[in-house]
């Protein structure tokens, strides 16, 4: 039976046999679900949390407006489109109005919760 981890001691824990206990050199624990694409989803999602300060559900929609103005960008470019850097222009706009509309509803949640 394991004993949990001693926070002095990371990656080493304690096994108890009987009336003695030993040590064992064991691999740090980590999440079930960790891979390198996960972390990285976490990263960007933190980001957006911390830099452009979205709510769970502004970031949600942030990512979803810069997902469908890539497929819709991508679609255009392989149906011979040849707009220059207008689809990057508009793809700014949306994103810059996503936030813009996460902050004005952040205020009216914050006015009315002081109301209530």
């Amino acid at each position: 039976m394991r004993a949990p981890e001693r926070a002095d001691a990371p990656g080493v824990t304690t096994t108890t046999r009987g009336d003695s206990a030993a040590t064992s050199r064991t691999v740090p624990l980590r999440p079930l679900n960790y891979h390198p694409a996960m972390a990285a989803a976490r990263g960007y999602w933190s980001w957006l949390g911390q830099r452009l300060w979205l709510s769970q559900p502004g970031r949600v929609l942030f990512t979803a407006a810069f997902l469908a103005a890539a497929v819709a960008i991508a679609v255009a470019h392989i149906q011979g489109a040849r707009e220059g850097g207008a689809p990057l222009v508009v793809l700014a706009l949306l994103l810059a109005g996503v936030v813009a509309l996460d902050a004005v509803g952040r205020t009216l949640v914050g006015a009315v919760r002081r109301l209530v």
